[in-house]
């Protein structure tokens, strides 16, 4: 099994359409934060996703970006974020606020 495999079988139906409810209600998802590995996220790619939906029989009508950011005492965090809904200025804002807030 390749890592992208083993990354896009990670994801159960459940876990799934929690992530894209997220992403289309909140408008971000991070990693840990949210429940979900970092693997899970930081690996996600456009055509994961839009496999990920065909499999779940999911429409979704996501723009999604993703950044991250090393924070020296809580490690390094992964986010994605639909862009229809958050701007990149505003994700890295809401990225910095919920990793230091904890």
């Amino acid at each position: 099994m390749d890592l992208y495999e083993e990354y896009f079988n990670s994801f159960d139906d459940h876990d799934f359409r929690r992530l894209v409810n997220l992403l289309e209600t909140k408008g971000y998802v991070i990693d840990t934060k949210d429940g979900f590995s970092s693997v899970q996220i930081k690996h996600m790619t456009e055509d994961m996703f839009d496999q990920l939906c065909k499999k779940f029989e999911i429409k979704a009508d996501i723009t999604y970006s993703k950044t991250g950011g090393y924070y020296p005492t809580e490690g390094g965090y992964s986010m994605l974020f639909n862009s229809n809904i958050v701007d990149y200025a505003e994700a890295k804002k809401i990225l910095d606020h919920k990793v230091m807030e904890e």
